[in-house]
């Protein structure tokens, strides 16, 4: 396998090469991101080329944040740019169908479920090179003072039977060791957000500014496709300018977004609750994830008063209850809940989070009238999205989701949340917890609202509102109107504690000569996820061009009579790697890795300049999951010692500008020294030296 050339800064999509010198057909993915305000637009350029003699059919399933409003799909076949358009499902499927059988080009695009879409390229020729270019736009929110972008690059592999989110065939992704699909990155901010601390926590990227624009690409000129893409935007300022209204033309009427930016602006005092952690011990977790899962719980007993109550279940095929109810929070429980943390792994088996809960639900104490509370630790792999949310809802307990892990299923995590009047964090392993964890907590002692109202400046045909108001988290509602709103909307809410809040915000109309406008494919796709009838849902899809469960993305072109093929074109799916960053190999390594022994070791022996070059050998040779633990704890303690971040891939130290001297400083911290060493050492004991080949590293990778 050739890689890229990380030397050349390019954004232009990587070529790959097979063992026996031919192209690949999937070339990789650009992102190109634009910020302005709260509103994110990227563009996701994929390229398919065809090296082979006869004509290919490629099927690639790939996700999108699931609050993405996919706004144009263009593609570019050779030296031409083609438009299709969304059309019911049957139809697109049959102009599909008859496009293959003639010997046409196709391009066929359909959500599959919330976040995750397939595209079939058609009858690629011989030679040719075909872009499909997705567009589409985001509302970012604020979380007290920080903003968060993730892009998802990978669907993780999940539990349960793919055809509940209609991913079964050809649309599951194929998972393989050998799987090398690169992307390339750049994003522009402006507004607001150009002068915000930005963190990127997730992958190496080089940040650069100007007065009016931040510009962030890739340290390297492409990454692998095995974790989301996380960028954070920290700033104090403009509080008072974080609440705004846009109106735009629909393709009947106007259509409104109103976002609040509320403050409860008292003290108030905390009430009794009950808290039952339900943590995911399943083999998805294992490596990375189950690490920071027992942190994140760990940090956040911590936020447990001594009137609470609390319990904690663990999941993986079974379920385990550590108190049959929930008890009250004194010493003696916290002490066996942090003795059942220190033995938690990833070694339970399959991910049955839905029957896990049921458990959590059915474990309440009958003589407790507290507010009860589920606090959910996961990466939430799994298939039956329909289930667990319905059950979620029915439980009557608002749900605060800690997602953990390089790739989790933010589709449902973030739904579960929304729908159980709780809150969702979705926290990269590289990133600190204890502010994450102190928020979720700081919600779930706040007041709780009683009623919301959205007072429009015109009659609305029909609106999305909150049903919960959180301090420092950016509210948004959504409205129809015939007429054009003009002047004022007015946010009211109360809460549990009498307390009456009122916020104001003035109107601005944005893409007047635009129809139907940006604003009001945003607000139409809120109505459409709101709703459940098929018709209405289907009459929305087609007249404002948006991606729905009944309606799919068809373009056709037609091939000349010479360069048709005499053949069916023949299936080619989109492999991705067997697993997403941080989870142990094959080889389940980590089973032997005591991470928190390691860290504890006490010494005090130096590592002397002639052994570094050693130690950076061995650890450029160890499995996968080694350098993802490795690489963890180099960037930890880089950070903390005010140094710049470390890219993510330990075989990389040289190529980075660091100083003999600097490597050789930062591996002369005790602490580190010895988990280098004691890496090293686990894999000797697992691994003969004598049969580290290229191809033994390819299996063991």
């Amino acid at each position: 396998m050739n890689f890229p050339n990380y030397e050349e800064q390019t954004l232009t999509p990587i070529t790959f090469l097979s063992d026996d010198g031919r192209e690949l057909l999937f070339q990789g993915v650009h992102y190109n991101v634009f910020i302005e305000g709260l509103m994110s637009k990227t563009a996701i350029e994929q390229k398919y080329m065809n090296p082979f003699h006869t004509n290919i059919e490629a099927v690639y399933t790939f996700p999108l944040i699931s609050s993405a409003v996919l706004l144009n799909v263009e593609i570019k076949i050779n030296d031409r740019t083609l438009k299709g358009q969304i059309v019911v499902s049957s139809e697109a499927d049959g102009q599909y169908d008859q496009a293959m059988n003639e010997g046409n080009r196709a391009i066929l695009v359909e959500k599959d479920s919330a976040g995750i879409y397939t595209v079939k390229v058609g009858n690629i020729l011989p030679n040719d090179t075909i872009t499909v270019i997705f567009e589409y736009t985001e509302l970012l929110s604020w979380k007290q003072n920080r903003i968060k972008l993730s892009i998802p690059t990978v669907i993780a592999q999940k539990y349960g039977d793919a055809g509940q989110l209609n991913m079964g065939g050809i649309k599951q992704p194929v998972y393989s060791p050998h799987a090398e699909n690169y992307f390339t990155f750049e994003m522009f901010v402006s507004g607001v957000l150009s002068d915000a601390q930005i963190q990127t926590p997730s992958h190496a990227m080089q940040i650069s500014r100007t007065p009016a624009m931040t510009h962030v690409q890739l340290s390297q000129s492409a990454e692998l496709m095995e974790r989301d893409i996380t960028l954070t935007f920290d700033t104090d300022k403009n509080q008072e300018s974080r609440s705004f209204a846009l109106c735009g033309k629909g393709v009947e009427g106007y259509a409104a977004i109103a976002s609040f930016y509320p403050s409860f602006e008292q003290e108030y005092a905390k009430k009794p609750k009950s808290v039952t952690f339900v943590i995911d011990c399943s083999g998805s977790m294992e490596g990375i994830s189950i690490f920071k899962a027992k942190s994140a719980l760990a940090k956040a007993i911590e936020h447990l008063c001594e009137d609470d109550y609390v319990n904690m279940i663990l999941f993986g095929s079974q379920s385990k209850k550590i108190f049959e109810h929930e008890v009250q929070a004194m010493d003696e429980n916290l002490k066996i809940l942090r003795r059942s943390i220190d033995y938690i792994d990833a070694d339970m088996g399959g991910t049955e989070m839905e029957n896990a809960l049921d458990e959590a639900y059915g474990a309440k104490d009958p003589g407790l009238t507290i507010d009860r509370y589920i606090f959910l630790i996961t990466d939430g792999e799994i298939t039956d999205h329909m289930g667990v949310i319905k059950n979620a809802i029915m439980s009557e307990m608002s749900h605060f989701i800690v997602g953990v892990g390089y790739a989790t299923d933010e589709a449902l995590l973030s739904q579960i949340a929304a729908k159980t009047k709780g809150s969702f964090e979705n926290i990269d392993p590289n990133e600190n917890m204890d502010t994450y964890i102190l928020n979720l907590f700081k919600k779930i002692d706040s007041p709780k609202t009683k009623e919301i109202k959205i007072q429009w400046p015109a009659q609305s045909g029909r609106e999305i509102v909150p049903k919960v108001v959180y301090e420092g988290d950016t509210l948004y509602a959504y409205a129809l109107f015939n007429e054009k709103p003009t002047g004022e909307v007015k946010l009211i809410y109360v809460l549990d504690n009498g307390s009456i809040h009122t916020m104001r915000t003035s109107i601005t109309e944005v893409e007047i000569q635009k129809i139907p406008s940006s604003v009001s494919r945003i607000v139409v796709h809120e109505i459409m996820n709101a709703i459940s009838n098929e018709k209405q849902i289907t009459q929305y899809s087609l007249q404002y061009q948006l991606f729905s469960q009944y309606t799919k993305y068809i373009l056709t072109d037609e091939v000349s009579d010479e360069m048709k093929p005499f053949l069916r074109p023949m299936i080619h799916q989109v492999n991705v790697r067997v697993h997403r960053a941080g989870i142990a190999g094959s080889n389940h390594s980590a089973e032997f890795l005591d991470v928190p022994t390691f860290m504890r070791t006490p010494t005090e022996k130096l590592i002397e300049d002639g052994d570094v070059e050693k130690v950076l050998a061995m650890v450029e040779r160890l499995p996968g999951y080694y350098v993802e633990i490795a690489t963890l704890m180099l960037n930890h303690w880089y950070v903390n010692s005010g140094k710049v971040r470390l890219p993510d891939s330990v075989r990389e130290l040289r190529g980075i500008g660091i100083t003999r001297k600097e490597i050789i400083d930062l591996l002369k911290d005790a602490i580190l020294a010895v988990f280098i060493e004691a890496l090293v050492q686990r894999f000797i004991l697992e691994f003969d030296l004598n049969v580290l080949d290229e191809d033994f590293m390819m299996e063991v990778l």
